[in-house]
C-alpha cells in the first residue's frame, strides 16, 4: 500500500510520459506483490480472531486501491490538482489506516501472548494448590495436572513464537530498508536491507539514536536534511523525500535514496514510535541522467541538439534585451555538397564526415561558446560576448579550417567546405523563429553567392529582402492554387507572310490576389521557379487549357502551352500529359507545347523522350526564347521541333540595332533550312512587323498585334477566372 502511494506521488510530480508510464507499471507490480504476500500469510495457521483482525486491513487496502486507481486516472487525464487533492484527502489517510490496522494486529498478538502467559500462571497456581491439598491422596491426579499444564504451556509458547516469527518474516521480506524507532527516536528494530544500506548490524544499532545512525542530505548542496523521524514523532505527520536526497554512509560514500517516514500510534492515538522505509535509487537516477543527456544531445556527434540550443538562444535573446552591451552571435553552418559524399560513399561516410566537422567546430571556438547540430548537415554556434571583429575572425577561422580539411573514404578524397550565415542577436528580434529565419536566410545567401563563404545578415539588405519576398510569394502561390485564383489568358499569334490559315494563340497564366486584382506574371513566376512550384502551375495550366478547348466547340486552331524546365525534369510529368490528352476529346495536332531552349538543353535526354512520345500522337513543339542560350545552333538540329520562337530581346531593337537584325535573319534562315516555321516575339508596332515580313519570319506575336486577354473572351462568356477541372 505504501509503495503504490509513493508511485502515485511520483506520477503526480513527473512531467515526462516515459517516467510516468514506468511508475504506472511499478504501481501495478506492487499490487501483485501485495496479493501474493497476503495469500502466503493467510495460508498460515490463524485463529478466527486473527483472521478477523486481518480482514480489517484487507478492507482498508481494498478501499485504498480503489481510490489510488481513481487518482491514477486523474493524473492520466492531466487533472493534477484534483489528483493531488484526492491524495491528501483520501489516499494518505487510508494509508495511515492500513498502518494502524497492522499495528493493531501486532498489539493483539502481544495481548494474546500475555493472556497465554497469564493463563499459564493461573493454571499453575491452581495445580500447585491442588497438589498441596491432595498431595498424599492424589499423586496420580497431580502428575496428570502437571503434565496437562506443561502441555498447554508449550502450546501457548509455541503460539507466541509463531506470532513473533511471522512479524519478523514480514519485516525481513520487505525489499526496502525498514527501521522502527520508539517514541524517543531510538532504534527498536531494522531489517536486513536496512542493515546493508547503513552498513551496521542489528546488534550494534538497536537502542541507539536513529538520528546518529542515519545521516541524510541533498546531492547538489550537500546540506543536511532535518531528521524526518523527529518530525514524525513530534508532529505525527507522514513525510517523504524530495529532490536528490542522499544517505551518507560510514565509508564516506553518498548513496542516492528515497524514503518515507510515518508515525506509529497506539490504541489511544498517542505516538508510540515511527517507522522509516528507504531504498537505494542509484540505478534509477543514473538512468534518468542518461535519458536527460540523450534528450539534449545529438547521438552521432555528441553535440547539443536543436532543442538544447533553441532553449539557450531564447535565454540569450532575453539577455540581449536586458543588457544592451552583451554581444551574442548566431552562426549557422550548412555543409556544401554533403549529398555528393552520401551518394558516392554511403551514409557511413557521411556520418564520419559529420563527426569530423563536429570536432573541428569544437576545436575552433571558445569554451564559453555552444556548438550544436541542427540536423542533417547543418550546425549552429552560439558565440557569447564576442565583438564584431572577433566574431568575424572566429567564423573565418572556422571556414578556413573546414576548407583545408580533406575527407578521405574508401580511396576517394573530398573537399569539405561550408556556407555560413551570421546574425547578431539584437533587441529588435521578436522571437526565436525570427532569429533562426534570419540565420537561415544569411546561410542561403552564402550558398547563392558561390558557397564556401560567410554572409552576415542585415535587415536592410536588398538581396535578403528579395529572397524573403520570393519566399512570401511561395505561400501566396500555394494559397492561389488551393483557392482557385489562377487565371488563363491567351495572346493571338498572327501570320506575317501569308494568309490566316487557322486561329493560333499562346495560353498564359495569371494570378488573382486576395482582392481579385491581377498579379503580373513576373511577380510570382520567378518565385515559383526558384522554389519548385512550376510543376504544379504547369499541371494546372495543361489540365484547364485542354478542358477549355475540348469544351469550346472550336475547330481548326492551334494553341501553344508552355512547359517549364522543372516539369521536363519531373519523372511523372510525361505520364500526366498522356493521361490528360486521352481524357479530353481534343485533336493532338491542335496542341503545341513550348519549351525554352535553356530547359531543353539542361534536360536534353528527358526532353527528347517527351517530344518523341508526344509527336507520335500528333502534338507539335515550339522552341521558345531561341537565341538566348549558349549552344543554340549546336543542339537545334537534334531537337524535333516544329516552330522556332525567336527571343524577343533581338526583335525589340531590330529597327535600331543591325546586329539584332542580323541575328534574327540568321535564326530565321537556319530554322527554315531545318524545316521549321519561325515566330517572332515582342512585335510591338507596325514598323517591327514590316521588317519581320521583309526578313521572311512566318508568324508574329506581341502587343503590336494583340494584347493578352482572358481566355473566356474567346467564347464571349462573362467569365474572368478559369476553374480547376476535376479528375
Amino acid at each position: 500500500a505504501r509503495e503504490r502511494t509513493v508511485s502515485l506521488q511520483k506520477m503526480l510530480l513527473l512531467q515526462d510520459p516515459f517516467y510516468r508510464d514506468s511508475e504506472w507499471l511499478a504501481f501495478n507490480r506492487h499490487g501483485g506483490e501485495f496479493v501474493s504476500a497476503r495469500e502466503a500469510l493467510l495460508q498460515m495457521e490463524l485463529s478466527p480472531a486473527e483472521r478477523e483482525l486481518f480482514d480489517g486491513p484487507n478492507a482498508l487496502v481494498a478501499s485504498a486501491g480503489s481510490v489510488q486507481h481513481e487518482v491514477a486516472e486523474l493524473i492520466f487525464q492531466g487533472r493534477s490538482q484534483d489528483a493531488h487533492d484526492l491524495m491528501v484527502s483520501e489516499v494518505v489517510p487510508l494509508q495511515d489506516g492500513v498502518f494502524n490496522a497492522f499495528s493493531n494486529v501486532i498489539a493483539t498478538q502481544e495481548a494474546q501472548a500475555k493472556s497465554a502467559a497469564d493463563q499459564v500462571e493461573i493454571w499453575y497456581e491452581r495445580s500447585l494448590a491442588g497438589m498441596l491439598i491432595l498431595a498424599l491422596g492424589a499423586i496420580v491426579v497431580t502428575v496428570f495436572i502437571v503434565r496437562y499444564v506443561i502441555r498447554h504451556t508449550s502450546t501457548f509458547e509455541l503460539q507466541l513464537q509463531n506470532q513473533k516469527e511471522r512479524a519478523e518474516v514480514t519485516l525481513h521480506s520487505i525489499g526496502d530498508g525498514v527501521i522502527v524507532a520508539d517514541a524517543q527516536g531510538n532504534i527498536e528494530q531494522l531489517n536486513v536491507v536496512a542493515e546493508h544500506l547503513l552498513e551496521i548490524s542489528s546488534e550494534e544499532a538497536v537502542g541507539k539514536s536513529l538520528a546518529e545512525q542515519l545521516s541524510l542530505g541533498y546531492l547538489d548542496s550537500h546540506s543536511n536534511l532535518k531528521n524526518p523521524i523527529e518530525r514524525a514523532l513530534h508532529d505525527g505527520d507522514v513525510s517523504q523525500s524530495d529532490g536528490d536526497s542522499v544517505l551518507a554512509r560510514p565509508d564516506g560514500r553518498e548513496l542516492p535514496v528515497e524514503f518515507t517516514v510515518a508515525p506509529i500510534f497506539d490504541t489511544a492515538r498517542n505516538i508510540s514510535g515511527a517507522v522509516l522505509v528507504f531504498r537505494d535509487v542509484s540505478a534509477a537516477r543514473t538512468l534518468a541522467r542518461q535519458l536527460e543527456h540523450q534528450a539534449l544531445h545529438d547521438s552521432l556527434t555528441g553535440l547539443v541538439n536543436r532543442r538544447a540550443i533553441e532553449t539557450r538562444l531564447k535565454q540569450a535573446l532575453a539577455e540581449s534585451r536586458r543588457y544592451a552591451d552583451e554581444e551574442y552571435w548566431l552562426c549557422y553552418i550548412d555543409l556544401d555538397q554533403f549529398k555528393v559524399i552520401n551518394d558516392t560513399c554511403g551514409h557511413m561516410a557521411g556520418d564520419a564526415l559529420l563527426k569530423q566537422v563536429a570536432e573541428i567546430l569544437q576545436h575552433e571556438v571558445r569554451e564559453t561558446d555552444l556548438v550544436a547540430r541542427m540536423g542533417g548537415d547543418e550546425f549552429a554556434i552560439l558565440l557569447k560576448r564576442c565583438g564584431n571583429e572577433n566574431v568575424r575572425q572566429v567564423v573565418e577561422r572556422i571556414r578556413q579550417s573546414l576548407e583545408s580539411q580533406r575527407f578521405a573514404w574508401d580511396g576517394k578524397s573530398f573537399n569539405c567546405t561550408a556556407s555560413i550565415g551570421l546574425v547578431a542577436l539584437q533587441h529588435g528580434y521578436g522571437n526565436l523563429y525570427d532569429l533562426l529565419s534570419a540565420a537561415d536566410s544569411a546561410c542561403y545567401m552564402a550558398k547563392e553567392r558561390g558557397r564556401n563563404r560567410t554572409y552576415t545578415y542585415k535587415r536592410e539588405d536588398d538581396a535578403i529582402a528579395k529572397m524573403e519576398g520570393e519566399m512570401q510569394w511561395v505561400h501566396r502561390i500555394n494559397h492561389a492554387l488551393e483557392e482557385g485564383r489562377l487565371v488563363l489568358f491567351y495572346q493571338s499569334i498572327f501570320p506575317l507572310c501569308g494568309p490566316v490559315d487557322k486561329f493560333r494563340c499562346e495560353v498564359m497564366v495569371r494570378m488573382l490576389d486576395e482582392r481579385g486584382n491581377l498579379v503580373p506574371p513576373m511577380a510570382f513566376i520567378p518565385a515559383a521557379e526558384r522554389y519548385n512550384r512550376m510543376i504544379d502551375i504547369d499541371r494546372w495550366v495543361v489540365r484547364n487549357a485542354l478542358a477549355f478547348f475540348a469544351a469550346s466547340g472550336m475547330t481548326d486552331y492551334s494553341v501553344s502551352i508552355n512547359l517549364s524546365a522543372q516539369s521536363l525534369g519531373n519523372d511523372g510529368f510525361h505520364e500526366f500529359l498522356l493521361e490528360e490528352l486521352s481524357r479530353h476529346a481534343i485533336d493532338p495536332h491542335s496542341i503545341c507545347f513550348e519549351i525554352t531552349e535553356t530547359s531543353a538543353i539542361a534536360n536534353l535526354s528527358r526532353a527528347l523522350s517527351l517530344m518523341t512520345s508526344l509527336k507520335a500522337k500528333g502534338c507539335r513543339f515550339s522552341l521558345d526564347d531561341f537565341g538566348s542560350g549558349l549552344s543554340s545552333f549546336g543542339y537545334l538540329k537534334n531537337l524535333p521541333v516544329d516552330y522556332l520562337k525567336i527571343d524577343g530581346s533581338f526583335v525589340r531593337d531590330i529597327l535600331d540595332d543591325p546586329i539584332d537584325r542580323a541575328l534574327v535573319e540568321a535564326i530565321n534562315q537556319v530554322g527554315h533550312i531545318l524545316g521549321m516555321r519561325t515566330i517572332a516575339e515582342y512585335v510591338e508596332n507596325d514598323e517591327i512587323r514590316a521588317v519581320l515580313e521583309q526578313i521572311g519570319v512566318d508568324y508574329g506575336q506581341g502587343y503590336g498585334l494583340s494584347k493578352p486577354a482572358p481566355i473566356a473572351e474567346l467564347l464571349g462568356a462573362d467569365m474572368t477566372r478559369s476553374r480547376e477541372v476535376s479528375a
